[in-house]
């Protein structure tokens, strides 16, 4: 199933027995928490973040599982995933 509008925490395991995690947010979903109401207001946020968070196209298994390793054979996925044990 392909999402345009959401967000997950993708939990990678790696063979050492290693687990790291990132957020991964779609384009479309960023931009509703942007322009929600919640968030425009409150004269308090005056910034968006979050931590180890990556932004896509959509999600599906297919698309993260490509784009984790094209962040693998970049070398961005130590920058970007979290250790988490």
């Amino acid at each position: 199933m392909i999402h345009e509008e959401a967000n997950t925490d993708v939990i990678v395991h790696t063979r050492d027995g290693y687990r790291y995690v990132a957020t991964f947010c779609t384009y479309k979903k960023m931009e509703i928490l942007m322009y929600s109401n919640d968030f425009q207001q409150r004269d308090t946020y005056h910034y968006l973040w979050f931590k180890n968070l990556v932004l896509v196209k959509q999600i599906s298994e297919d698309y993260v599982n490509n784009v984790v390793e094209e962040m693998i054979d970049e070398g961005d996925f130590q920058v970007l995933f979290q250790k988490i044990n």
